[in-house]
Order: C-alpha cells, then structure tokens, then sequence
C-alpha cells in the first residue's frame, strides 16, 4: 500500500542536482542556424537542419514529460526556443516562396 501512496507523488529533487536535457544546447543551435540559413539562400540546409532539430526536440520533450522534476527549467527553454526559432525560419520561408512564385508569375 506503501508504494501506491509513494508513487502517486512526483519525488522533489533540490534543484542543484536536476540535470539538463539531452541535446539542449543542439537544439537551440540548429534551430538558431536554421532560422539564418532560411533568411539567406541556403534552404537545403535549413530544411535538414529542421528537420534535425524537430526530432531531436521530440525526443527531449518526451524525456521531460517523464519525469520533469529531474531537469533543470534552463535546459527545457533552450529546447523550446530552438523550435521557436525552427517555427519563425519556417514561416519566413513559406513567405519567401509566396513572394518568389508571386515575382516569377508576372
């Protein structure tokens, strides 16, 4: 009965010993990179790069909806800002295309 009762409620761990994310710090990069690399005409790599960073972001978010006591907040927004960053080069890209197709049709 003893163990029902301990595992019903998330264990607190002092903050000094929660870990980062796997990957935190690719994320946040490839996602910084990728946002560049869609701005200037290298969107091949940026697509990759997205593509690299959305699987890798799965990967932590899921690790981190198992047990979030045990990573540190730092780590979890450097992952979140890296999608963030992912979302805003993929929406200058969608406006690029418009623009370009919208350019090449006249």
């Amino acid at each position: 009965m003893s163990e029902l009762i301990d595992n019903d409620f998330p264990q607190i761990i002092d903050p000094a010993k929660q870990v980062i994310l796997p990957n935190d710090q690719s994320i946040f990069l490839k996602g910084l990179f990728a946002l560049i690399f869609f701005i200037v005409p290298f969107f091949m790599i940026a697509l990759i790069l997205t593509k690299m960073c959305f699987d890798e972001s799965k990967i932590a978010l899921e690790t981190y909806k198992a047990s979030p006591h045990l990573y540190k907040e730092s780590s979890i927004s450097k992952v979140k800002r890296g999608r963030l960053l992912v979302y805003i080069g993929l929406g200058i890209f969608v406006f690029e295309s418009i623009v370009f197709l919208g350019y090449i049709s006249r």
